[in-house]
């Protein structure tokens, strides 16, 4: 299963997201399920990279994807452009997600926690 595990922390300017897993939908490399997520994390990833170089803002987003695990971290001040344009990215990244995850509830969850949840 694929557990996409979204965290955004206002206070900090914080935006994060770890996915792990497989989704197991099909077999190695024939498995759409599986690369519909890693588009998605793609996609982010790229969209971070752009928007940190183009608006100077924050500190460098952290990116690390391997496969089963990427984890994405990106840190903004608040009042930022930086800070819409990363919330707008992760916010895509998250419908596309939970889509997947509406779809496809045998293969996909998707967790999503913000700076007023305590756990």
């Amino acid at each position: 299963m694929i557990i996409a595990e979204f965290k955004a922390d206002r206070a900090d300017g914080l935006h994060y997201l770890h996915v792990t897993g497989h989704a197991g939908a099909a077999q190695y490399g024939h498995d759409t399920v599986c690369a519909a997520a890693s588009i998605l994390v793609y996609a982010l990833a790229a969209s971070l990279q752009n928007t940190s170089q183009s608006i100077d803002n924050g500190e460098m987003p952290i990116i690390f994807m391997d496969e089963g695990n990427a984890k994405l971290v990106s840190k903004a001040k608040l009042t930022s452009g930086r800070y819409a344009a990363d919330a707008i990215a992760y916010g895509v990244a998250m419908n596309g997600f939970a889509l997947l995850a509406e779809e496809f509830p045998d293969f996909v969850q998707v967790i999503t926690k913000d700076s007023s949840d305590k756990a």
